[in-house]
């Protein structure tokens, strides 16, 4: 009962979110981060449609965007699609289905009996089978000769059933022919149908629309339609075929694809290889996983590197097709309900790869290359609920450091600013003391010019006396005023060369300081180069040897599969 209470208050607090005539669409991402949406309440394809930014949020508009954007699409098939023909019956996909199903049962129905083959059985039994097989031989070559006169017959009728089937292949390109390859490979396509059959739906309609979403796709972006893309895809259309009200499900396929390509901007760069080394690819939110394992699990982190395992191998299909292969639909929409409501879109998807590693962590400690291989690619997953609440485990630890990293950087920015606030008050006390002794040497000069005037007038010499530049104006006075005018003059000079020197004392400081900090930085630059340049020759090395080995290895396994 508490279940269904919780269940019953948020459908409608949901609901009066979306009722208002303007959304707060910061409130509806917490709402729908914190507990999700629940199932069946037929409100899973207007959030989506919101948070991907097909819908705004104000909902007065919707009617005329829908109308707008449908029209254009209809648009978009008249022009791109006009030329393949309506023909086209996906009976390759039927007979995919039957096959898995006919080889299924039939392994079932020798574990149960016991069929044994054909190196086990007795000598007895080979001895019959050669037999037969030298009979067999020998009616085929009597039917041979037989045949080939009427092959001569039939080999014009077969010419004319060529042409007509090459002239039907030509209409249809090579970007087609490989959809209409990965259509039989959906994994979500396959369930809907085993669920869906003999009810409602037109399975050939389900099959042409998807078709159609990508091939109108492929035509209008770049670089065009790339495999992975349809196991996007389906979730999305079935996701609006089914659930929300009737006349939205008549146009799944037109909504479908403008959430899609919505989507596919945001996730395009992991399907370009050329962009797979870069801070935009695929290779850089692997990174990122290994460096949040390394701080919240190094004991598995370190295990996976002893084993030589490189994250790559399984978390590169997990991360460009947002999960969607590892689990099945029930499984999988509430986790996209939390990667399309995060703030930061798909933060949330590192951290729970990080918790599918973590959950499985007894079963790794405990295995080799191959073994822990096969528990990583396995589709036996740990159930939802825990995988969700290890990954938000994983966030809080993560932001908590990242608090504390940001806290110690404002303080190391407080202390330089303190350094530096030091420093300037010390230049300036410098600066004031050269001042005051300049301002003292005026005032000496003055008093000594004062008190030789004076002199001049009541001593022997009539004329007046003055030091102007260091030079005596009179030089009829006596021995001993000179030697006086002398000594002040080299007293002069030598305060005059001691200030010189403190500044150039002072100078050197400043300029040896600024010297050491820029060769420092220099030299810290360097050194990070140089790292980071041997990293990357390492690394190449290191991947180049994985992969040569890797690869026997997985030949090793499917070898034993096969067997």
């Amino acid at each position: 009962m508490n279940k269904q209470k919780k269940r019953n208050v948020q459908i409608q607090t949901l609901t009066q979110t979306l009722s208002t005539t303007q959304i707060d669409f910061k409130l509806l991402q917490s709402l729908c981060f914190k507990n999700g949406i629940p199932n069946d309440s037929n409100l899973r394809p207007i959030i989506w449609k919101i948070l991907l930014g097909y819908l705004p949020v104000e909902r007065t508009k919707w009617a005329g965007i829908l109308s707008t954007k449908r029209d254009l699409y209809n648009s978009f098939k008249k022009k791109l699609i006009s030329h393949i023909p309506p023909y086209i019956k996906f009976k390759k996909l039927n007979s995919y289905i039957q096959n898995q199903e006919f080889f299924q049962n039939e392994f079932q129905k020798e574990k149960k009996t016991g069929i044994v083959s054909k190196s086990e059985k007795g000598k007895e039994q080979v001895q019959n089978e050669k037999e037969q097989e030298q009979r067999e031989k020998e009616q085929e070559q009597r039917e041979e000769e037989q045949g080939q006169k009427e092959n001569e017959k039939g080999k014009e009728q077969e010419q004319e059933q060529k042409k007509e089937v090459n002239q039907k292949a030509l209409e249809l390109g090579e970007m087609e022919t490989i959809i209409m390859k990965d259509l039989c490979r959906t994994k979500y396509l396959h369930e809907f149908l085993k669920e869906r059959q003999n009810k409602e739906y037109n399975i050939e309609e389900i099959k042409r629309s998807i078709f159609n979403l990508l091939l109108i796709y492929s035509k209008l972006n770049f670089p065009g339609y790339v495999q992975g893309m349809n196991d996007i895809l389906t979730p999305l259309f079935f996701v609006f075929l089914t659930e929300g009200p009737e006349k939205d499900r008549k146009f799944a396929e037109h909504d479908a694809f403008f959430c899609f390509t919505s989507l596919m901007s945001e996730i395009q760069d992991f399907f370009c290889q050329d962009l797979d080394e870069t801070s935009k690819g695929v290779n850089a939110p692997i990174k990122k996983i290994s460096k949040i394992l390394l701080v919240i699990n190094p004991e598995v982190s370190n295990h996976l590197t002893k084993i030589q395992i490189n994250l790559s191998f399984f978390v590169m299909p997990w991360f460009s097709l947002l999960l969607s292969q590892a689990f099945e639909k029930k499984d999988l929409l509430p986790i996209w309900d939390l990667l399309f409501s995060d703030k930061n879109r798909f933060e949330f998807l590192l951290y729970f790869c990080c918790a599918m590693i973590i959950a499985l962590e007894k079963q790794l400690l405990n295995s080799n290359f191959i073994e822990a291989m096969e528990i990583l690619q396995s589709e036996k997953n740990p159930p939802i609920q825990e995988l969700i609440n290890i990954s938000l485990k994983i966030r809080k630890k993560i932001n908590k450091n990242k608090k504390k990293k940001k806290k110690k950087k404002e303080k190391e920015k407080e202390k330089e600013k303190i350094k530096l606030q030091k420093q300037s008050k010390k230049l300036e006390k410098l600066k004031n003391k050269s001042k005051d002794a300049f301002r003292m040497i005026g005032k000496k000069r003055l008093e000594e010019t004062i008190t030789d005037e004076k002199k001049g007038g009541n001593g022997k010499s009539t004329q007046p006396t003055t030091i102007i530049n260091n030079e005596i104006n009179d030089q009829n006075l006596p021995i001993k005023e000179r030697k006086k005018i002398e000594k002040l003059k080299k007293k002069k000079e030598k305060e005059r060369f001691k200030l010189k020197k403190k500044r150039k004392k002072y100078i050197l400081k400043e300029k040896k300081l600024r010297l050491k900090k820029a060769k420092q930085f220099e030299k810290l630059e360097n050194k990070k180069k140089l790292q980071k340049l041997k990293l990357r020759k390492k690394n190449k090395l290191k991947q180049e040897k994985l992969r040569l080995k890797k690869e026997k290895q997985y030949e090793k396994i499917e070898k034993k599969k096969k067997k």
